[in-house]
């Protein structure tokens, strides 16, 4: 009885803090910027929203006590249930996305465990950070909401991959790495091969004016598959675009493509994006990443070179100590056995007398 009686004032006490916390999220949810809290008392606007908002949390007391005496897990679910009916979602945003509610995410760490079962070999050292990184970033623009597919998102993810792998030790493999990490991502690894050799086509031969043109969506030239990139960029209201990782990097590529200097890079990038209306953060964020990277995994691979190098020459080092003591043996051995053939006949005293005594 005594256990039993802790239990239950050990419930009610979790209870009542969660009710607490559910009318404080939902007493600054309503009252917002309204409500003019001071130390030691509130407004008379802000105490009568607090009333209301207590009396509407109230109601759902019942609700919430018959889940925490359910499961445990139980009463976490119905808070949002609660919440809502609380501080109901009434924006453009809600009804927009309405549909997007509660449905099911798919996670990072089942989009690396698909990697990880399509892909059933060990990854260098040296490259498994980029990988996971690689595969990390990827995946949350991927299931981001407002993600939308474009050549340029396909030319940074190509480039990116070819370039910071492009010393992995078998092209045979390389290949293999890239169709796994494209599967685990549900993307269409061909497809991506043939937009991103579109966008370096496109580029052969053009110049920035002709990239700021097409990102501000003038002249004559469309530019296929990347005027199209630039015009979803350009006209989605920015709470519906997603400005990934791979897309600027894709931007960053672009400008290398059409002979901007390492120097300007960062200035051309923020002019695109104020063409295209975007933070330029996303684009010259994306650069600084990119250059961070490569640098880490050109020292990481020159330590690795070094390393092999040194055990290289251990290895001749130790061969050639094993060949030098297998000439001495064959040099002795053979010096053993030619004087073993030179030298005369042992004879023995009895058998000389006995022949004597026999000629006599």
């Amino acid at each position: 009885k005594a256990d039993g009686g802790k239990e239950k004032g050990a419930r009610q006490g979790v209870e009542r803090e969660i009710q607490e916390r559910v009318v404080m999220a939902a007493f600054v949810s309503v009252c917002g910027s309204n409500a003019s809290v001071r130390r030691g008392g509130s407004s008379t606007r802000a105490a009568k929203q607090e009333k209301q908002t207590r009396q509407r949390c109230g109601r759902k007391a019942a609700v919430m006590n018959s889940a925490a005496a359910s499961s445990d897990g139980g009463i976490m679910d119905d808070l949002a249930v609660v919440f809502d009916e609380i501080v109901p979602a009434s924006t453009d945003f809600a009804a927009k996305f309405q549909s997007n509610r509660g449905a099911e995410v798919r996670t990072v760490g089942e989009t690396v465990k698909a990697f990880f079962a399509e892909y059933a070999r060990p990854l260098p050292t040296v490259y498994s950070t980029v990988i996971n990184e690689t595969l990390t970033t990827t995946h949350l623009s991927v299931v981001h909401y407002a993600f939308h597919y474009d050549a340029l998102f396909a030319f940074g993810f190509v480039e990116a991959f070819d370039r910071f792998l492009q010393y992995y030790p078998s092209d045979e493999e390389r290949a293999r790495l890239y169709d796994a990490m494209t599967s685990a991502l549900t993307l269409d690894g061909a497809q991506m091969r043939r937009d991103a050799a579109a966008v370096k086509e496109w580029a052969n031969g053009r110049t920035l004016e002709d990239v700021l043109a097409l990102a501000a969506g003038e002249g004559e030239d469309s530019g296929g598959v990347i005027g199209a990139a630039f015009k979803t960029a350009r006209d989605l209201p920015r709470i519906e675009f997603h400005v990934s990782r791979m897309f600027s990097l894709g931007c960053v590529f672009l400008v290398e493509a059409v002979g901007v200097k390492t120097e300007g890079e960062r200035e051309t990038l923020e002019k695109i994006a104020g063409k295209l209306d975007l933070s330029s953060f996303f684009l010259t964020d994306a650069l600084d990443q990119y250059r961070a990277g490569m640098e880490r995994l050109k020292a990481a691979e020159q330590l690795f070179a070094e390393v092999a190098a040194r055990d290289m020459r251990k290895n001749a080092e130790r061969l050639a100590e094993k060949a030098k003591l297998a000439e001495e043996l064959a040099e002795k051995a053979e010096k053993e056995a030619s004087e073993g053939s030179t030298a005369p006949e042992p004879t023995t005293v009895g058998a000389s007398a006995g022949d004597s005594a026999k000629s006599e």
